[in-house]
């Protein structure tokens, strides 16, 4: 996994995690903006979601849930 593609985050209820984001870029086109640029992301949604700018200048976006998720599966994968 490319360390580009990982966030950690923190949430406001304490949780940290680190969401991987390596496997969701390789799933089509739509994500290529986040394999292309991985730290251009920006915070939107007052703080509930992270978008990156497609080639068209559309967000792709990750709400806090799902990238909570990420992190929580990765978690569970690397305790395994």
């Amino acid at each position: 996994m490319s360390p580009g593609l990982r966030l950690r985050l923190r949430f406001d209820d304490g949780y940290e995690g680190i969401a991987a984001l390596s496997e969701v870029s390789r799933r089509g086109v739509v994500f290529a903006a986040v394999a292309g640029n991985p730290n251009g992301f920006a915070v939107t949604l007052n703080g509930r979601a992270l978008a990156w700018k497609d080639a068209d200048g559309e967000d792709v976006d990750f709400c806090a849930d799902a990238l909570r998720l990420m992190a929580e599966q990765a978690a569970t994968r690397a305790a395994e």
